[in-house]
C-alpha cells in the first residue's frame, strides 16, 4: 500500500474509534501486531501486548480504566511503511474521578496494508498521577 493509503486506514481507524467501534482499528492491525505502550508493565495497559487477542484484551482493559471526553486526531503523517498520528486526549479515570489531559504520539509500522507494530509515546508521569490520584 501507498503511504497516503496507509494514512487513510490510520485515520479510518481513529475515527471509528472516537465513535467506540473498535472494527476498522482492529482490521488495521496485523493478527501478530506488536503493540506497546509505555506505560509500566504492572499498569493494566502498560507494556507489549502480541497479536489482536491481546490488543483486544488492551482496549476492554482501557474501556474500564477511563472514559474518553476527548480524542482528537490533530495530524497524520506519512512517510513509506510508517505513519504517525498526533492526538490530543482528555480523559476521566472511572476509579477515581482524576482527569488526565495530555496529548501523544501513536507510531504505525505497515507491512502489506496493515499495522505490524503500533508503539505509543505519552507523557507516562501525568497518566500514572492521574490513575494513582495524585
Amino acid at each position: 500500500m501507498s503511504d497516503q493509503a496507509n494514512k487513510r486506514r490510520v485515520r479510518d481507524a481513529y475515527e471509528a474509534f472516537s465513535r467506540r467501534d473498535l472494527g476498522p482499528f482492529m482490521d488495521a492491525i496485523a493478527d501478530d501486531v506488536d503493540w506497546i505502550d509505555p506505560l509500566p508493565p504492572d499498569h493494566p495497559v502498560g507494556g507489549v501486548f502480541r497479536g489482536k487477542n491481546e490488543v483486544a484484551r488492551y482496549f476492554e482493559e482501557l474501556g474500564k480504566l477511563a472514559t474518553f471526553k476527548a480524542f482528537d486526531v490533530v495530524d497524520i503523517v506519512a512517510e513509506g511503511d510508517t505513519v504517525v498520528a498526533f492526538l490530543h486526549l482528555e480523559t476521566t479515570m472511572r476509579h477515581n474521578g482524576r482527569d488526565f489531559v495530555g496529548d501523544s504520539a501513536h507510531v504505525w509500522t505497515f507491512a502489506d496494508g496493515v499495522a505490524i507494530r503500533y508503539r505509543i509515546f505519552a507523557d507516562t508521569a501525568r497518566i500514572m498521577a492521574a490513575f494513582r490520584g495524585d
